[in-house]
């Protein structure tokens, strides 16, 4: 009777175990999803954060949000907290997001379809079963912006060249003290710049050849030696940069302070009327007070070379999942629909990467156009790869000293 008594007991222990473990798998499947930023500037996060409100609504999905620090690596990160899906900018960014994926989530390839050519080309697949691993879903450029009036008093034509725009800026040093600024006390608005400027003088080999060197320091970067590869030698990715940069800081084109100028002082400055010609990125041109940022005209970095033969700078936001949730899957689907890029772009300020998805203003209408044009855009020197803030700021420290101070 008692080994009965027992033997009913376990079984009935063994039935509440599976019953707990079901209930457990069912809470763990029809629970919170986890979203994670990596990368993403506040006010880009902000907008994405009203369209997935919209989407967690319309679509039932409960989720929450969790906000990396973008000052320390991502893997590390992840294997803290992992959530179901992360959204983040290109670069190391969404390299390292794919590389935490499982082998089993991956992208339904029917989401690639309406996107421009270029965006598609930016798709990140697994590089052995060819299986689609992070979708664009937003798109941005980096950007010149010329005064207009400036513009109109000039012989500044539409389709800019690099000879026209120093033919331009030194007229201008006729009428104003310094025509040219940017936020260069911003470490990844310089290192954009930049790179920027290398593929727009010498092309996207001398980009790469600049990303192959910030990524050879590995864990023992060294910010003197990788800034000397960057320069000093006559082949040098950067030189010719650097070179422009130096001869309008020494002739009083560009502005002495720019190199302690925030992106607040650059508002400021455009404010009181100040400046003809300023480096920027649409998110940073979005977050200018209108009536600083109405005044200017925006071009993008000129070339000797076609368009389609470029690769222009910008950041491309992604959305990785990095677990096997269907409703992970299911959200990266909705962040395509030709509806939500429209509010999307409109609640960002940046690009969708449908074609036919209609756009708030000419800004963001802009930035798909330029990007259409080309070949897969740049993340920007600034986001190729992992450095600490303390990396970060001794390498442009060198960088700076070359402009300052070079022959």
């Amino acid at each position: 009777m008692l080994k009965k008594s027992k033997r009913k007991f376990n079984l009935l222990l063994s039935a509440l175990s599976i019953i707990l473990a079901l209930l457990s798998f069912a809470c763990s499947a029809s629970g919170k999803q986890t979203i994670a930023f990596y990368g993403i500037d506040e006010g880009r996060v902000k907008g994405l954060q009203t369209v997935l409100g919209k989407i967690s609504a319309d679509q039932k999905i409960d989720f929450e949000y969790e906000t990396y620090d973008s000052s320390k690596d991502l893997e590390s990160q992840i294997k803290a907290k992992k959530p179901h899906l992360i959204l983040t900018t290109s670069g190391y960014g969404v390299e390292a997001a794919v590389k935490s994926a499982p082998a089993k989530a991956e992208i339904s390839p029917d989401l690639t379809a309406d996107m421009t050519l270029s965006m598609r080309g930016a798709v990140k697949t697994d590089s052995d079963s060819k299986k689609i691993k992070a979708l664009p879903v937003l798109s941005s450029h980096f950007e010149i912006d010329i005064e207009t009036n400036a513009i109109k008093d000039s012989n500044l034509a539409e389709e800019l060249t690099w000879h026209a725009i120093e033919s331009f800026i030194k007229n201008q040093k006729k009428k104003t003290d310094y025509p040219v600024f940017f936020a260069g006390k911003d470490n990844d608005i310089l290192l954009d710049t930049l790179g920027a400027m290398a593929e727009s003088l010498e092309g996207v080999d001398s980009y790469n050849q600049a990303v192959s060197i910030l990524k050879a320091g590995g864990k023992n970067f060294d910010a003197v030696k990788t800034a000397a590869l960057l320069c000093d030698n006559p082949d040098s990715p950067l030189i010719t940069s650097v070179k422009m940069l130096s001869s309008w800081y020494k002739l009083g084109y560009l502005h002495p302070g720019t190199f302690s100028f925030t992106k607040n002082d650059v508002d400021s400055l455009a404010q009181a009327k100040m400046g003809k010609v300023l480096f920027m990125s649409l998110e940073n041109h979005r977050d200018f007070s209108q009536n600083a940022i109405s005044r200017f005209t925006t071009f993008h970095f000129p070339s000797a070379k076609k368009t389609t033969a470029r690769n222009f700078t910008g950041k491309t936001i992604y959305a990785v999942p990095v677990s096997k949730s269907k409703t992970a899957a299911q959200l990266v689907s909705q962040l395509i629909t030709v509806e939500n890029q429209e509010l999307l772009s409109r609640s960002t300020g940046i690009a969708p990467v449908l074609k036919q998805s209609r756009i708030p203003d000419r800004q963001a209408d802009d930035a798909r156009f330029w990007i259409a044009s080309t070949s897969a855009p740049l993340a920007g020197l600034s986001s190729e790869i992992f450095l600490t803030k303390e990396q970060k700021e001794k390498l442009c420290a060198e960088l700076v000293s070359r402009i300052r101070y070079s022959e």
